[in-house]
């Protein structure tokens, strides 16, 4: 529960925001950062006014879920210092999401197990994705992207454009046409590198 405090254990702000979360929610949180860290988290506030303070933390922890809050509240113990009203709305969502992972429950089915064969054969295709993503072979396909975006955008400078334009002559801007799986845009970077090759054509006199 994010209340427990008792009722006597603190005094009601008349002046609380109707926008912030209940104020005992605000005094829990703060009396456990007390607990845990003593000095620490007195020090963190020692130039604060601690009712605007508190305040503060009611409104932004209502941009929140009840759920992330008490998940930021109940991992505490794994900080070792008292966090600041931004460090402790960050921690209460991955702490959120860590605990979703944790008792996310796993779908298994055991009783039909893959066979050595199909073992295989998949190992080396999984081998060869995972190479391919730590290792991301680099691409020429923003080239294609800054010069369709150019054609809008006038404030492009003519040196970058024509930076891109090398990109897509080069192997590396062929390439993305060839590994390029939609056949519309796939058209499109071809005329485009048919329209570069033209410009870049010498024109011979007769």
């Amino acid at each position: 529960m994010i209340d427990a405090l008792k009722d006597h254990d603190w005094e009601r702000d008349p002046y609380w925001p109707e926008s912030a979360v209940p104020q005992k929610w605000v005094e829990t949180i703060f009396a456990t950062m007390s607990a845990y860290y003593g000095s620490k988290f007195a020090n963190l506030w020692r130039s604060a006014k601690i009712d605007t303070v508190k305040r503060a933390w009611g409104i932004e922890l209502s941009k929140i879920s009840v759920d992330q809050i008490k998940a930021g509240r109940n991992n505490l113990s794994s900080l070792n210092n008292p966090p600041t009203l931004p460090e402790f709305i960050c921690f209460c969502k991955q702490s959120r999401i860590d605990s979703m992972h944790e008792h996310q429950n796993l779908l298994r089915d055991e009783s039909q197990r893959a066979s050595r064969e199909t073992i295989d054969s998949n190992v080396p295709l999984i081998k060869k994705s995972i190479k391919s993503y730590r290792q991301p072979k680099p691409t020429a396909e923003w080239a294609y992207k800054l010069i369709i975006k150019s054609e809008s955008n006038l404030n492009i400078p003519f040196s970058v454009k024509e930076i891109a334009k090398s990109a897509i002559m080069s192997d590396a801007g062929s390439a993305v046409i060839d590994q390029c799986l939609d056949e519309a845009t796939k058209l499109n970077y071809i005329n485009i590198r048919n329209i570069i090759f033209s410009e870049k054509s010498p024109v011979c006199d007769e």
